[in-house]
Parts: structure tokens; C-alpha cells; sequence
């Protein structure tokens, strides 16, 4: 069975269990008890067999399900990650997709214990998943599960201090990968990368929109409005009027909305587009008011 989902985060999961009872949930079934959450990146053609995988994840008391569920703590964060290196451990050299996809479940687990602060956590996340894209270049079936592994990365850099290498691949993935086969449009990848990279940004600078990199944002995203008039040009646009509202410069944000956002948005019907732009739109409306 392959693995075949709709992702609405960045990340795909799969649980330690202990139980079979089932619960159900908005984004589908799941396992329920005591259970862990570990994130892997795929896309929805992957060709990662999912019945092969909990074979190999079994004697670890690990099963991949294709739901979400809430994180883990920092103790089974610990755990699953020695659980994960043994599954590495003993995976056979020629599975290669096997392999790559351990590498990426043990980047991402490492990811969220640099999250709960420990040291080296990001420099074990980014060794990790810097081998799930080596072997993933050598797999062209890949390829699409790459550009996730690729948005960790990126992720890792911006929570470790390497903003450059962060926007790099943020622009990337932006820019040359907004027809893929993820989510329910072809630019839906690329649009949650534009948003990713935003709101990386304002959490390493703490939400200061006058810090150098804020500002190297802002002109990224107008030269994205102007280059693109799809989806990603115009999420472009709704946060860059955030922006100009929020840093007071309100005669751009006007001319924005009106040339950039309120003349596309209303050719693009996707809800999850529609619905930034109210809440942007509101948000600023109670600035104006104040």
C-alpha cells in the first residue's frame, strides 16, 4: 500500500503505540492511547510503501498511520529517536528508501528536541536530513519527498542561526517548484513555503519588523508579487500588505490591495487563500481604527 495523503502541514506522521482502539478526527482515523508522534516528509505519489515501512518499524513499537496528532514531549522525543536509530541501524544498505526515510524521521525528531532547547539537537537535525537528500538524488522517484526534506532544512538553518542558507532554499523551493504534486492545487507547495519562510523569519527575529532580515523579506515579496500572478504572487501580497500596516506604511499597503490583491483574488477560489486574506484584511482594519 502506497502512501497517498493530504497534507495540510509540513509534515506527515507516524505513531508509537500501545493500543488499536480508534478515534476519529477531522484529518481521519488514528490510533489512540499512549502514543507518539513522529514526522516524516512525503508527497502524495510517494513511493514509500507504507506496509512495508511498519514491517520495518514494528520490533520498535513504532506504526506510521497517514493522520495527524498532537506533538510529543521532550522524553519521547528522546525516546523515539533512539528507537528510530536502531530501526537505521539494522535497515538493509539496499533499501535506499527505506533508509531515506529514517534519515528524514530522524531529522525532523531532532528538529523538535532542538525545540525544546537541547544542545546540538539542530546540528544532529541537519546532518540527518542532509543525507535524506543525498540518497535522495540519486532516487529520482524521490524527488517531491526531497522538497519536504529540503523545507526542514530550511527550517533547521533559520532556527540555527543560518538565516542565509534559510532563504536560500526557501527562494528555491518558491520559485521552481510551484506545479508539484502536493496539496489540492499546483501551487499549493509553494504557497505554504512562502508562508513558512514568513513566519520562520518573524519568530528568529522575534516579530521585529524593523530587523534587517524583516526588511530582506519585504523586498523578497514584492519582487514575488511582481514576478508571479498565480497563488504564490498573491499570498505573496496578502503578507506583505500585513506588513505595510503593521509598520505603518499605509499608502503602499493601499495601492497593494488594491493593484496586487483585491484584482486576483477573486480569480482564485482556493479557501485556504480566501481565508488569510479576511484575516489579514480584518487585522488591518482594526490597526486603521487604532
Amino acid at each position: 500500500m502506497k502512501i497517498s495523503i493530504y497534507i495540510t502541514l509540513s509534515l506527515f506522521v507516524f505513531i508509537a503505540c500501545n493500543t488499536d482502539d480508534k478515534s476519529s478526527s477531522p484529518l481521519g482515523d488514528y490510533v489512540t492511547g499512549e502514543v507518539d508522534v513522529i514526522p516524516i516528509l512525503v508527497s502524495p505519489d510517494s513511493p514509500i510503501d507504507l506496509d512495508r515501512l511498519n514491517s520495518h518499524l514494528a520490533p520498535y513499537n513504532l506504526k506510521a498511520p497517514d493522520s495527524f496528532i498532537n506533538p510529543h514531549d521532550k522524553t519521547q522525543v528522546i525516546q523515539n529517536i533512539d528507537k528510530l536509530k536502531l530501526a537505521l541501524k539494522n535497515a538493509v544498505d539496499e533499501d535506499k528508501i527505506l533508509i531515506f526515510t529514517l534519515n528524514a524521521m530522524l531529522g525532523v525528531e531532532y528538529r523538535e528536541l532542538g525545540g525544546h532547547g537541547v544542545e546540538d539537537a539542530f546540528f544532529e537535525a541537519e546532518r540527518y536530513l542532509l543525507r535524506a537528500i543525498k540518497i535522495a538524488e540519486t532516487l529520482p522517484e524521490l524527488k517531491t519527498d526531497a522538497l519536504r526534506v529540503k523545507s526542514n532544512l530550511a527550517l533547521i538553518y533559520m532556527y540555527s542561526g543560518k538565516e542565509e542558507d534559510a532563504f536560500d532554499i526557501y527562494t528555491e523551493l518558491i520559485e521552481n517548484h510551484q506545479h508539484v504534486n502536493i496539496g489540492n492545487y499546483p501551487e499549493w507547495f509553494s504557497v505554504q513555503q512562502v508562508l513558512d519562510l514568513i513566519g520562520s523569519t518573524r519568530r528568529h527575529t522575534q516579530g521585529k519588523d524593523d530587523h534587517p532580515l524583516m526588511k530582506k523579506l519585504a523586498h523578497y515579496l514584492e519582487g514575488i508579487v511582481e514576478s508571479y500572478k498565480n497563488e504564490v504572487g498573491v499570498i505573496a501580497g496578502i503578507e506583505l500588505y500585513d506588513y505595510y500596516n503593521r509598520t505603518g506604511d499605509f499608502e503602499k499597503a493601499i495601492d497593494l490591495k488594491r493593484t496586487a490583491i483585491e484584482e486576483r483574488i477573486e480569480h482564485i477560489g482556493h479557501v485556504d487563500i480566501v481565508n488569510r486574506w479576511r484575516m489579514i484584511e480584518t487585522r488591518a482594519e482594526h490597526i486603521h481604527k487604532h
